[in-house]
């Protein structure tokens, strides 16, 4: 992949016709590998290649938007035909024209080439030694490891020209006895920084303990949150709450609590696109470099993110949110992180007298009431009782109804240890999470299975 001159170079030739006001032209390539394997068999090689490049122009407060998904010049100048043409029917809107002004992004290490040397041969070799230590321990194993690289670039008669490289690495393990499941994963952009070893042994030990399920009685329960649950809400916080459009539609919790304390003093939650730690993202569709943002300061409403059209809306300048102009969600946050803490996750776990540790959920609905963070769902492979800082059984999968407004204003504790959470098959930003001990977390519901 890796073709920064070319891409560059066609859109700069279609950056510099001017039978129109002016124009952005956005580009983002991706290559993924994905590797799936269950019942102790590599089930699936897959390789998919795929760009998405969108033109917008603007003509007298008109605009048009068009996209191709390849950089042949005859198809992009079809597209940018469309785009022209759209913009002289559509109604007049100077919101929608505003366009970032040209700014250099950080410079910020997001490929290495040691993750893209990892090989179809190497992952096979990898996975027959999970599936040998699995089967040593009377399990089988499914799940999936992903490599990607990512390219985007953005150019504008305004003067923006930016291209940045992205690799990334992901792995998902889910063993099982044939009833019982357990779960570990790991994401980095560098293969160095992913412990193989470590996550699988991880996914094996929760299945191990997730035997011998119990109901509980339905009520509040004090409980301990790992990364991966507490990435699940933080990223429907972001989806229904941390954009400015849903801010201006007044279905944001923010809408009438900015400047308010609305959770714990001990949550900070922040958009960070430039954390090194983090899934770095130094610029975002439209050119504009990307801002650390606070969102919630010590348990206050403090901020949203923007793009240029919400930026001219709001008369402020984009925070560098903007997605691509395929997307109608407004601006949305693609690198949220909670501050860490001050204990490590095994103190937490002593520290709770009777409580459930939950190693992560799913079917999350985070709709139910957007304006009080009102959200339910379902736990998943691995969900304990804890009694006097110790597991003392495996649970049946429980139900939560729950504002996470209530339930991030008793947070008991926060660990120092912070997990990155995310699909790079699915998108390209991630979440940055710690751990969460939170006292009267409600369960309203039960399930039958595993």
């Amino acid at each position: 992949m890796l073709k920064k001159q070319r891409i560059l170079e066609s859109l700069h030739e279609i950056a510099k016709t001017r039978s129109f006001d002016r124009i952005l032209v956005s580009y983002h390539g991706s290559n993924t590998w994905v590797t799936k394997f269950a019942n102790q068999r590599i089930s699936q090689n897959l390789k998919e290649e795929n760009a998405e490049i969108f033109i917008k122009v603007v003509n007298k407060n008109r605009v048009g938007v068009s996209a191709t998904n390849t950089l042949h010049k005859d198809d992009l100048q079809k597209a940018l035909s469309h785009a022209v043409n759209i913009s002289k029917v559509a109604p007049e809107n100077p919101a929608l024209t505003k366009f970032a002004k040209p700014a250099l992004p950080k410079k910020i290490k997001t490929y290495f080439e040691e993750t893209l040397k990892f090989s179809l041969l190497d992952k096979a070799e990898m996975i027959k030694d999970a599936f040998d230590r699995t089967a040593k321990r009377k399990l089988t194993l499914s799940g999936t490891i992903i490599t990607n690289v990512d390219e985007m670039a953005v150019v504008s008669s305004d003067g923006i020209k930016t291209y940045q490289p992205f690799s990334a690495m992901s792995c998902k393990f889910i063993p099982t006895d044939g009833k019982n499941t357990g779960f570990a994963s790991a994401l980095s952009r560098d293969i160095n920084k992913i412990d193989f070893d470590g996550t699988l042994e991880l996914a094996i030990e929760k299945c191990l303990q997730n035997k011998n399920q119990e109901d509980l009685e339905l009520g509040k329960y004090d409980c301990i949150l790992e990364p991966d649950a507490v990435a699940e809400i933080l990223e429907w916080l972001g989806y229904i709450g941390f954009g400015a459009k849903r801010v201006m539609e007044r279905t944001s919790f923010l809408t009438a609590n900015l400047g308010r304390k609305i959770m714990g003093g001990n949550i900070t939650i922040y958009d960070d696109g430039l954390n090194p730690d983090g899934f770095a993202l130094p610029f975002d569709y439209e050119g504009n470099p990307r801002k650390k943002i606070a969102l919630i300061e010590k348990g206050v409403a403090k901020d949203f993110v923007l793009d240029n059209h919400y930026g001219y809306l709001y008369k402020k300048s984009s925070s560098g949110h903007g997605l691509s102009p395929g997307e109608i969600e407004g601006p949305l946050p693609l690198n949220l992180a909670m501050e860490k803490g001050d204990k490590t996750l095994d103190e937490m776990k002593k520290s709770l007298k009777k409580g459930i540790l939950i190693t992560r959920f799913h079917y999350v609905n985070g709709f139910l009431n957007p304006r009080e963070a009102l959200m339910t769902g379902l736990t998943r492979d691995g969900t304990f009782l804890i009694e006097n800082g110790k597991i003392k059984k495996a649970l049946k999968n429980l139900r939560f109804t729950q504002s996470i407004l209530e339930a991030f204003s008793k947070v008991v504790s926060i660990s120092k240890e912070r997990k990155l959470v995310g699909d790079p098959a699915q998108n390209i930003g991630a979440c940055l999470c710690p751990a969460l001990f939170i006292k009267d977390f409600k369960f309203t519901g039960k399930t039958s299975n595993s």
